[in-house]
């Protein structure tokens, strides 16, 4: 939410959230990967 919503870069997250920036990178290709992932298994999103 900081880095894609307010525009905050890794470090400032980083800072924010008391974690390293390395650890803020790792999280956000987790949470893009289960997105992809949940969009590719919609239901809602065929067509």
């Amino acid at each position: 939410m900081l880095h894609f919503g307010l525009c905050f870069s890794l470090r400032q997250v980083a800072l924010e959230m008391g974690i390293t920036k390395s650890a803020v990178q790792t999280m956000l290709e987790r949470s893009e990967k289960k997105i992809a992932d949940n969009k590719a298994s919609s239901l809602f999103l065929v067509g």
